[in-house]
């Protein structure tokens, strides 16, 4: 979130609260496709071992030919 040059446009931390499920409130990562150029900033920073995010060409998100 914090490496996003475009944060709060392209990328936004939405608060979950707890619930009976999860014992954990989350900040789950939200998208806009209008507002992300792409760049991967946030696939490079994430610190998981595998990225949880996947930067990929638009037209292969959309299902069209690359």
């Amino acid at each position: 979130f914090n490496v996003c040059p475009l944060r709060r446009e392209a990328l936004q931390l939405v608060y979950r609260p707890a619930t009976s499920d999860h014992r954990q409130t989350l900040f789950v990562p939200i998208i806009s496709s209008q507002a992300c150029t792409g760049c991967g900033l946030c696939e490079g920073a994430c610190i998981l071992e595998e990225a949880a995010i996947k930067v990929l060409p638009l037209q292969l998100v959309k299902g069209g030919n690359a």
